[in-house]
């Protein structure tokens, strides 16, 4: 039977987010999938979509401005 579940590495273990209902010290073989990672272009895409999102007309020109001035405020 083959059951996905989700788990953190720690740099040397792996710590499921819930627990497993197995008997203790069941032998595992494990396949991992690791997270995809974010290009430049993913990076470019989430600036342009908060643009159009929050209907800022000068994003372009002070989207410094935007970004920080927004992250301080919270």
């Amino acid at each position: 039977m083959i059951q996905q579940v989700t788990a953190i590495y720690d740099g040397q273990n792996l710590a499921l987010e819930k627990p497993l209902r197995i008997p203790i010290n069941t032998r595992l073989k494990i396949a991992f999938e690791l997270p995809k990672r974010k290009s430049k272009g993913d990076v470019f895409r989430m600036i342009v979509d908060e643009s159009v999102n929050t209907g800022i007309k000068d994003w372009s020109r002070n989207h410094d401005q935007h970004i920080y001035d927004s992250k301080r405020a919270k």
